[in-house]
């Protein structure tokens, strides 16, 4: 901690919070990290059995870390080409580790609907996965506008992003 600028001045209280940098140690002889709050793969190594990474912290920040036997796979959705007003609409949202099983973690996701003049609608929002899958149904409204829908999700461990389209009659 180092003296800021609310009561540090008088240099009575630290109230500013330093950057830190410290290694992780995992009692796992392999696996894969992965940082949550910047959605990205860590480096690790093996060292004596044990997993190990660098994590480097904010002043005051902290940090997420998924560890995880093997690294994150595809992002996918599926759903019907076509919906009608009055109808739902069921779409899947699937996330598999890179051998293909479904990842067996709750990993966040970030949905975004929006309609065929671009405004978000009801359904968009955050969910999560469980055993690599989501379902999300959509209500398709007697008065929503026909066209073109789209469809936006991110995963929140790697990143990745994945999109469909949809048309409403």
């Amino acid at each position: 901690r180092t003296y800021g600028d609310y009561v540090g001045q008088y240099r009575k209280v630290m109230e500013k919070g330093l950057p830190s940098t410290a290694t992780v140690t995992v009692q796992r002889p392999t696996g894969v990290v992965y940082d949550l709050t910047r959605q990205r793969k860590v480096d690790t190594r093996a060292q004596n059995g044990q997993l190990l990474f660098e994590a480097a912290l904010d002043g005051g920040a902290g940090n997420l870390f998924l560890v995880m036997d093997e690294p994150v796979g595809r992002l996918q959705i599926t759903h019907p080409p076509t919906a009608r007003r009055q109808g739902k609409l069921f779409f899947d949202v699937t996330l598999s580790h890179a051998s293909g099983k479904p990842l067996q973690a709750a990993a966040p996701l970030q949905v975004m609907i929006r309609d065929a003049q671009n405004k978000d609608v009801e359904g968009s929002g955050y969910y999560s996965l469980t055993n690599g899958k989501l379902t999300v149904e959509l209500d398709i409204a007697p008065n929503d506008v026909p066209g073109k829908w789209q469809i936006e999700v991110q995963e929140g461990v790697s990143g990745q992003k994945a999109s469909g389209a949809f048309e409403v009659q």
